[in-house]
């Protein structure tokens, strides 16, 4: 009887080990290959999920991107300490985001369209922290009086 496969579980899998696999080789030195062998897969496995390296460091993005997200987002309370502590290298995970992130930041510089994916990151980044200052200030748990622009600017160079 064949093997039923969950395809999109097989990807989320092989882009949650590139992550790893870029964390601890770097960027550029990382193939395909590595992230077949890390994740236990043959190289041919790998290339069914993504037409090559590109397609892949793609979902890697989203997905280091999202995982950032999701952690603030079920924190719970919402507060601009625990955005900043959704966003520090503090656990392994938050270590793995940090290495990839800066990674990418080299690439950006001669890849376009990822220099425009990493702006969209950026500002939806920038919003979110705009949207729990608001928040905070509106349950008074900041001073109405602070500047949400600077103060976004300046949560924003603290954890990037």
């Amino acid at each position: 009887m064949p093997k039923i496969v969950d395809h999109q579980q097989r990807r989320k899998e092989l882009v949650a080990t590139a992550a790893v696999v870029i964390a601890d080789l770097g960027l550029e030195n990382t193939t395909l290959k590595d992230v077949a062998r890390a994740a236990g897969f043959s190289a041919n496995l790998v290339a069914h999920y993504f037409d090559n390296k590109d397609q892949l460091l793609w979902q890697v993005q989203r997905f280091v991107g999202k995982r950032a997200a999701k952690r603030f987002l079920e924190s719970g309370d919402h507060s601009v300490y625990s955005l900043v502590e959704s966003a520090l290298p503090y656990t392994p995970d938050t270590v793995v985001e940090w290495k990839v992130r800066v990674s990418f930041w080299s690439r950006a510089v001669v890849d376009p369209a990822l220099a425009e994916a990493q702006d969209a990151w950026m500002r939806q980044v920038r919003r979110d922290m705009a949207r729990v200052i608001r928040e905070q200030q509106s349950a008074r748990r900041l001073r109405p009086d602070i500047d949400v622009k600077i103060a976004v600017e300046r949560l924003f160079i603290l954890v990037n």
